[in-house]
């Protein structure tokens, strides 16, 4: 296999793994504006992985794999998915890229048959709630569902997203 400068196969070599161009993935509707692609490039690089883990549950290790305050926001959205949500697929990857051929555009993807999840720099912008669902809808509503229908995904997460206002409701009134 011959391998281009960041360790990815190239796309006209068949491998069989996440860091391969997905074939299909699905996303997150959320596109990232060409200003947003234009910063992460700049900053990182183009078509760049900037870290390539695999996670057991939610449990994020490695903070060394991580570039600026990736890992602790990750870290922290993972820790309430937990306590919002108690089940994670057992084992999948998580791949920070700047390659929008990952995500198709979008803030995040992933690829089901690899358990991979595929996040945008652009994601450590927005707001916590919306990266919350974020990953609630690539983790959970397609891998741990094991859901490729994206209009039933979608619905997934909108009772998460609905689930998670009416808590914040309950607590702020008690």
């Amino acid at each position: 296999n011959t391998e281009n400068h960041d360790g990815r196969t190239l796309d006209n070599e068949k491998n069989d793994t996440a860091r391969e161009k997905p074939d299909k993935p699905n996303t997150y509707p959320l596109a990232v504006a060409e200003k947003d692609q234009k910063e992460a490039e700049q900053k990182y690089g183009k078509d760049r992985i900037l870290t390539d883990i695999e996670l057991e549950g939610f449990d994020l290790r490695f903070p060394e794999q991580f570039l600026d305050n990736h890992y602790e926001i990750l870290r922290q959205r993972l820790e309430q998915l937990k306590q919002l949500q108690p089940r994670a697929p057992p084992k999948w990857k998580l791949i920070i890229t700047t390659d929008p051929r990952f995500t198709q555009g979008k803030v995040a993807a992933c690829d089901i048959h690899f358990a991979a999840v595929y996040i945008h720099p652009y994601f450590f912008s927005l707001p916590e709630s919306k990266q919350l669902e974020v990953l609630y809808h690539e983790l959970i509503s397609h891998i741990a569902n094991n859901e490729n229908d994206e209009e039933k995904a979608l619905q997934d997460t909108a009772i998460f997203r609905l689930s998670v206002k009416y808590r914040e409701l309950k607590n702020n009134s008690g």
